[in-house]
């Protein structure tokens, strides 16, 4: 079978949460016998053969400029672009597989049946992003150009694809859990672990607290600073590593000097695909303080593969994947109240902590893998479900 994966955003030399979905898709695919190619945007166009975490794929990037305005013009632009590049795919595609709204509104309807994976509604998710707020009921505090991104979003998700958002036939619907690359992510021996402490420069005796987000204001990273600084010498000695970059990235930076915990806290900026397993195994606690619209929680089964126990407020996904193996690790409230609560009572039980970690790679073993996901990626339409456009939550 040839099947084609599509993309909004892609940037091969950064990939996130939603880009190794897919490449680890692409990986069982290809694994299965399976031509693969993806069509995705990227800072540049370009064409040809790529290798990305060790998968070599066909791609077909259009260019997507993050930095625009996200405007009609920007919109109708863009999907000439994803047009064009659908149009160069080597071989014409037995199956479609979209990760994300706008390209499949894009493209639109093919021969080939289309599955779309859902991972969070797109028009709330902008919401959050820019203004920590997940809910549309308070739309009509914002102004025009607000609303009309909103109702952009909205109209270009319903025609890619849930029923609580668009009104979409839950007949239409599968619901996978995500997966985790168990062979990349994995607890480290205690040499390496040693020496990645030591580079993030962890207290002797201490906690290495980690927390990998977008530096937005729906993941939450200003509640947790705030439950860090509140928590204060409960905690006992500890380091806090925030990577990655964000709109937010100065702001929380400011942040910290505010609350007096600067001198605890490192923002080490972009870390080399080859480097984050390593925080995440080296980490006592990985931390997941998300205010609103967490999706699976990709993050969360790389952490627990590594070894590392996860807190987490209770939003998203992080419920059905925490409450299943050790409902301590949640948060009672999303907010700094809820974060410090967790954090309080895991520094004064270390050896339970340490129980913990040893349940955390069997656990994910045992109920996450890739398996499922690449098979209802390639998979036909279930029996009474239309086969034109299936849903597939994730």
């Amino acid at each position: 079978m040839r099947l084609a994966i599509t993309a909004d955003y892609l940037d091969i030399d950064n990939i996130g949460g939603a880009g190794r979905v897919i490449v680890e898709i692409a990986r069982g695919l290809v694994e299965r016998g399976h031509e693969v190619a993806i069509v995705a945007g990227a800072p540049a166009a370009f064409s040809g053969e790529r290798t990305v975490l060790g998968v070599p794929l066909h791609w077909e990037a259009f260019p997507y400029d993050t930095r625009a305005r996200r405007g009609p013009g920007f919109f109708l632009r863009t999907r000439r672009e994803i047009r064009r590049a659908f149009a160069r795919l080597p071989f014409e595609p037995d199956r479609i597989v979209h990760d994300q709204p706008f390209t499949a509104w894009a493209i639109g309807a093919t021969k080939a049946p289309q599955t779309y994976i859902f991972h969070s509604p797109w028009p709330l998710e902008y919401l959050a992003d820019r203004f920590g707020e997940g809910s549309l009921t308070r739309l009509a505090e914002h102004d025009g150009k607000v609303k009309l991104q909103v109702a952009l979003r909205r109209k270009i998700e319903k025609r890619a694809i849930l029923a609580d958002v668009h009104g979409i036939d839950p007949d239409t619907v599968e619901v996978h859990a995500g997966g985790v690359d168990l062979d990349r992510f994995h607890p480290i021996d205690e040499a390496t672990r040693a020496a990645t402490r030591e580079r993030y420069e962890a207290p002797a005796g201490g906690l290495l607290l980690c927390s990998v987000r977008r530096m937005i204001p729906r993941t939450g990273l200003d509640s947790l600073l705030h439950a860090v600084a509140h928590v204060g010498s409960d905690l006992g000695p500890y380091r806090l590593v925030l990577p990655g970059s964000g709109p937010m990235k100065d702001e929380l930076i400011a942040l910290t000097e505010e609350l007096g915990i600067a001198e605890h806290v490192t923002f080490p900026g972009y870390i080399p695909d080859e480097d984050l397993p390593l925080l995440y195994a080296a980490s006592d606690l990985s931390i997941v303080p998300t205010r609103t619209l967490e999706g699976f929680g990709l993050s969360t089964l790389e952490s627990l593969a590594s070894g590392t126990p996860v807190v987490a407020t209770p939003v998203g996904g992080s419920v059905e994947i925490l409450e299943n193996l050790d409902v301590r690790l949640l948060a009672n409230e999303p907010g700094p109240a809820g974060i410090a609560d967790r954090l309080r009572y895991w520094a004064a039980h270390r050896n339970d902590l340490a129980t913990v970690a040893r349940w955390c790679r069997p656990f994910v073993v045992q109920n996450y893998s890739w398996e499922a996901l690449t098979e209802a990626a390639r998979a036909e339409a279930p029996v009474g479900v239309r086969a034109s456009r299936r849903v597939v939550m994730a």
